[in-house]
C-alpha cells in the first residue's frame, strides 16, 4: 500500500471533529475515473483495516477447536443418557462410537444452539448500534465492544479449567454481543463516513476478513494439534483481542464528529416533535400523574431509538412525482431473503461433510482456510478491478452534467453485481446439494468465492439510499434485518439438516439452500436506480436542516 497523502484537485481534505459537517465527504464528479493508484493510496478509511482483520482472526480462530470439543460433549452426553456402560472407565470415548447417527444429531442440534447465540447478539445490538453511534460516536462503541470481546476469551479459559458449561454460555453470550460483527458494523460505518468513494474499499474491508478468517481456520487447528492441548488457541485469542483493542484505542480517529451528531440530534428532535403532534390529543383526567406522562414518553422514546433506523427501510412517498421510493425495502427483502439461505450454509457443510464424509477437524480447517484465501485474493485484487470496469461503463453509458452523489456512477452496476454473487452462491450450492464424493463437493464450495462481492454491494447500495447524517443507521438497519435472517436460517435450515441426515436426501438443506438465493436474485434486480439518494443545493449549505431526509 502506497503512503500518499497528496490530493488531486477532486480530493478535498478529510473532516476532522472541527471540520465542516459534510466536508469529510468528497463530491463524486461524473467524469472522475476509479484508479488503481487512487484504490491503494493510503486514505484514512484504511486505519479501519487492522480492525476487522484482526477481530475476524480472533473471532474464529477458535472455531475447528470448538467444534471439536462439542462433538466430544455431544458423545459424552448422548452415551451418558442413552447407554453409560459404553463409556471406559477413562472417559474417553472411542471416535468411531461417536459416529452413530444419535450422536451425530445432537452434535448437529449442539452447533445449531451455538450459531443461534451467536446470531441473536447481533440481532440484540445492531438497531442500538446505530442509533448510539449516531448520538455518542464511532469510536467509543468500537472500543466497548473491543473490551466485551477481550474479556470473553478468558471467561471460556475459566470454563474450560473448571468444566463449567454455565460458563461456556455465558462466554458464547458475551461473544455474541461484542465480538466480529458488532466490530464490522461499526468500521462499515466509519469507512462510510469518510471515504470518497466507499464501494472499493468496502471491498478490501470484506477482504481484510476474509484475510483474517485465512489465517485463522488454519492457525486454530494447527495450534490445538501441535500443542495437544483445548486451551492454547483460546490464550492466542485472548492476545489478539488485547492487540486489537489498544489498536482502537490509539490509531482510529472518530469519523461522526461533534457537528455531525449535533445536526443528527436537531433531525430527530423535529422528526419526535412531529410525531408527538400528530400523536397529540386532549388530556379528558387531569388527576393524570405528571410523571406517569413522563415515562410513557421515556418508554416511547426508547422503543423510537431502537425502531428509528427501521424507518429508513419503509418506503417514502416522493413529493415531487408522488410515487413510494422501495429502493431499501427491496434491498431488505432481497438481502433477507439470501441470508436465510446462505447464513447456515457454513456451519451446514462442517456438519455435512463430517457425517457424510467422514471429514477431520483439520481437514474442515484447510477448506475453511482456503475459502477464506480465495475471497480474500478475490475481493482484495479483483473485486475492486471489476467495481472500477463496471462503474466507468456505466458512467459512459448514462452520462450526465448534472452533479450526483459518490455512488450513482455505478450505483446500478452494484445491484447486477449483487445479483450476480446471489446467482453464483446459489449455483455453488445446488453442486453441494448434487455432489456425491467429498472433492466435488469442495470443489463446489470453493465456487462460492466468486460470490463473496455481496455484501460490499450491499453496504455501498445502502450509503447510496440515503442521505449521509443517516447513513450509519441505515446501515445499521439492514444489517439488523440480515441478522435476523442469520437467525432464522439455523432454525429453519439446521432443523432440515438434523432431520434429513441419515435419510436418503442428506444434502436436501443445501436444495433449498440455492432455491432460496435464486429467489433473492429475483428481487435485488428490481431495485431502481432512479430511486438512489441525489443531494439537493441546501444538503451541502445547510446540513443541520431537520426537515431534509
Amino acid at each position: 500500500m502506497i503512503l500518499d497523502d497528496r490530493r488531486t484537485p477532486e480530493q478535498e481534505a478529510e473532516p476532522t471533529e472541527t471540520s465542516p459537517l459534510l466536508a469529510g465527504q468528497d463530491e463524486a464528479q461524473t467524469s472522475q475515473r476509479l484508479s488503481r493508484s487512487r484504490i491503494m493510496r493510503f486514505q484514512r478509511a484504511h486505519l479501519a483495516l487492522p480492525v476487522v482483520f484482526l477481530g475476524f482472526m480472533s473471532g474464529t480462530i477458535t472455531i475447528t477447536t470448538s467444534i471439536q470439543i462439542m462433538n466430544v460433549v455431544a458423545c459424552q452426553f448422548w452415551y451418558g443418557t442413552h447407554d453409560p456402560s459404553k463409556i471406559p472407565p477413562s472417559g474417553h470415548i472411542p471416535e468411531e462410537l461417536c459416529q452413530v447417527p444419535g450422536v451425530q444429531k445432537l452434535f448437529a442440534r449442539i452447533v445449531q444452539i451455538l450459531v443461534i447465540v451467536d446470531i441473536c447478539g447481533a440481532v440484540i445490538t445492531s438497531s442500538p448500534l446505530g442509533t448510539l453511534s449516531a448520538k455518542f460516536g464511532r469510536k467509543p462503541l468500537l472500543i466497548i465492544v473491543a473490551i466485551v470481546f477481550a474479556i470473553s476469551p478468558l471467561v471460556i479459559l475459566t470454563a474450560l479449567y473448571q468444566s463449567s458449561l454455565a460458563l461456556i454460555f455465558v462466554a458464547t453470550a458475551m461473544a455474541a454481543i461484542g465480538g466480529p460483527r458488532q466490530l464490522s458494523l461499526l468500521t462499515t460505518m466509519f469507512i462510510v463516513d469518510v471515504a470518497s468513494d466507499p464501494g472499493p474499499i468496502l471491498s478490501i474491508l470484506e477482504g481484510s476478513v476474509n484475510f483474517g478468517l485465512a489465517i485463522s481456520f488454519a492457525l486454530g487447528g494447527l495450534i490445538t494439534r501441535w500443542s495437544g492441548n483445548l486451551t492454547y488457541v483460546f490464550w492466542v485469542q485472548a492476545a489478539i483481542c488485547t492487540v486489537l483493542l489498544i489498536y482502537i484505542i490509539f490509531a482510529i480517529p472518530e469519523s461522526f464528529g461533534w457537528e455531525k451528531r449535533v445536526a443528527r440530534a436537531a433531525e430527530i428532535a423535529a422528526e419526535r416533535s412531529r410525531g408527538r403532534q400528530r400523536t397529540s390529543r386532549p388530556t379528558f383526567s387531569r388527576s393524570r400523574s405528571a410523571s406517569l406522562e413522563r415515562v410513557q414518553e421515556g418508554v416511547q422514546d426508547s422503543a423510537s431509538a431502537f425502531s428509528r433506523p427501521l424507518a429508513l427501510i419503509w418506503p417514502k412517498r416522493d413529493p415531487v412525482t408522488g410515487k413510494r421510493n422501495k429502493r431499501m425495502l427491496l434491498l431488505s427483502i432481497g438481502v433477507f431473503v439470501a441470508s436465510i439461505g446462505s447464513a447456515y450454509a457454513g456451519p451446514a457443510y462442517l456438519v455435512y461433510a463430517t457425517n457424510r464424509f467422514h471429514a477431520t477437524p483439520d481437514q474442515n480447517g484447510y477448506l475453511l482456510s482456503s475459502v477464506a484465501a480465495g475471497k480474500t485474493m478475490y475481493l482484495l485484487l479483483f473485486f475492486p478491478f471489476i467495481l472500477k470496469v463496471g462503474h466507468r461503463f456505466y458512467l459512459n453509458r448514462s452520462r450526465r452534467v448534472e452533479a450526483v452523489d459518490k455512488n450513482s456512477s455505478g450505483s446500478q452496476f452494484d445491484v447486477h453485481l449483487l445479483a450476480f454473487s446471489f446467482l453464483i452462491e446459489s449455483l455453488g450450492l445446488l453442486g453441494v446439494a448434487l455432489s456425491t464424493n467429498k472433492t466435488v463437493a469442495n470443489a463446489c464450495v470453493l465456487i462460492l468465492v466468486l460470490g463473496s462481492g455481496a455484501v460490499p454491494c450491499i453496504n455501498a447500495l445502502v450509503s447510496s439510499s440515503v442521505e449521509p447524517l443517516v447513513q450509519g443507521e441505515a446501515l445499521a438497519a439492514v444489517t439488523l434485518v440480515r441478522s435476523v435472517a442469520e437467525f432464522l436460517s439455523p432454525i429453519i435450515l439446521g432443523s432440515i439438516l438434523s432431520s434429513t441426515t441419515n435419510t436418503r436426501l442428506p444434502g436436501l438443506v443445501f436444495f433449498i439452500s440455492s432455491i432460496l438465493l435464486f429467489f433473492a436474485v429475483g428481487i435485488v434486480v428490481w431495485i431502481r436506480d432512479a430511486d438512489k439518494y441525489v443531494p439537493h443545493v441546501q444538503d451541502t449549505t445547510l446540513p443541520n436542516d431537520p426537515s431534509q431526509g
